[in-house]
């Protein structure tokens, strides 16, 4: 699992492998540059633990005049049948979360 913790100049990367941890601070245009899309996935199912501190982070993302305009509808089982008319770019992914904005 990644979390990322930015300021203004400098991001906090921890990684967790398994039981070790690693944390290093990171200039933020370097994370930016060295960023990346990854298109592979597992078919394991995430937790619910995890699925809830992606929904977090979310909710914690900054908007305009703190309006957060946005709903998050997860999708699992039958629901991403759905998703795949709609796109291709679910890669088997077994949870899809639909960002929403008003």
């Amino acid at each position: 699992m990644l979390a990322l913790f930015a300021s203004f100049r400098r991001i906090e990367v921890e990684q967790t492998e398994g039981k070790k941890e690693r944390s290093k601070t990171m200039e933020l245009r370097d994370v930016i540059k060295d960023r990346y899309s990854c298109r592979g996935f597992t078919t394991e199912q995430i937790t619910e633990e995890e699925l809830s501190s992606i929904l977090e982070a979310g909710r914690l993302a900054p908007s305009a005049i703190n309006r957060q305009p946005w709903r998050f509808l997860v999708l699992e089982g039958d629901d991403l049948d759905r998703v795949d008319e709609c796109t291709r770019c679910r890669y088997g992914a077994q949870t899809a979360i639909l960002v929403c904005f008003d």
